[in-house]
C-alpha cells in the first residue's frame, strides 16, 4: 500500500488506511500510535496483534510519501522513498486477515479519531513492492513487473509410451495392446511416442525394440 499523505496533526490512532473485517481482523497504518508516538503498521487476524514502529510519528504540514510493504519474512515501513522500519516478526498475511471493510482515514474502532489530513495516489498492490519500486511509485510512475521465465520443457523419453518419464512393463503392455487392436486407456499413451523405428507405424517392431529398451 503506498500514497501521498500531508497529515495535520491531531490525537493519536488515526488511521490513514485501515483494512479488516471487524476490530479483531484488521491491517493498518497509523500517523502516531497512543504508545510510544510513532508511525505504526499492524496487523491481526484474532490473535495477538502483530507491530512494526518507524522511528518516529510522520511528520505534520508537509507532503510525506509512506508505503507499507508486506513479503514472507519482511514487513517494512517506507517513508519518501526511505525504509524507516523493518521487522522479521511479522507472520499474518493480508490474506489471512480477509479484508472486507477497507477504508481510508478511518478506523475499525469507532473510538478512534478520523484522519485529520490530505491523501493523494493512492496504490494498492497484490504483491510486496522492493525498494526501487517504492522510489518508481513515489515518483508517479508504475513498477516494470518482469514476466516469469518459461520453463524449460523437459526433454522426452525414449520408449516412454504413456508419458510417466519411465520406460517399463505397463509401456510394453499398452504398445501390445494398440497392436492387437485391444482399447488403451491410458489418455498419457502416445502413438508418436510408441514409433520407436519412425516409420509412422505402431508395430511388431516398435515393440520388440521397447522390449530390449526395457531390458
Amino acid at each position: 500500500v503506498a500514497m501521498w499523505v500531508k497529515w495535520n496533526g491531531g490525537n493519536a490512532w488515526q488511521r490513514i488506511f485501515d483494512f479488516g473485517r471487524d476490530t479483531d481482523h484488521y491491517l493498518f497504518l497509523t500517523p502516531a500510535n497512543g504508545n510510544n508516538g510513532r508511525l505504526r503498521f499492524a496487523i491481526k487476524n484474532g490473535g495477538g496483534e502483530q507491530q512494526v514502529d518507524a522511528d518516529a510519528a510522520l511528520a505534520t504540514g508537509e507532503w510525506k510519501h509512506v508505503a507499507v510493504t508486506i513479503a514472507p519474512g519482511v514487513t517494512t515501513i517506507y517513508v519518501d522513498g526511505q525504509p524507516s522500519a523493518v521487522s522479521n516478526s511479522v507472520t499474518i498475511s493480508p490474506a489471512d486477515v480477509q479484508p472486507v471493510l477497507n477504508y481510508i482515514g478511518r478506523s475499525q474502532f469507532t473510538a478512534d479519531p478520523n484522519l485529520q489530513a490530505t491523501v493523494d495516489d493512492i496504490r494498492i498492490y497484490n504483491y510486496a513492492l522492493s525498494p526501487d519500486d517504492v522510489v518508481t511509485v513515489m515518483n508517479g510512475e508504475e513498477p516494470v513487473v518482469e514476466p516469469d521465465e518459461p520453463e524449460e520443457p523437459e526433454e522426452p523419453v525414449f520408449g516412454d509410451v504413456n508419458g510417466d518419464r519411465l520406460v517399463d512393463q505397463l509401456d510394453i503392455a499398452e504398445t501390445l495392446c494398440y497392436i492387437l487392436g485391444m482399447p488403451v486407456d491410458d489418455p498419457g499413451f502416445s502413438t508418436e511416442a510408441a514409433d520407436l523405428n519412425g516409420d509412422e507405424t505402431v508395430d511388431i517392431v516398435d515393440l520388440t525394440l521397447l522390449i530390449e529398451l526395457f531390458k
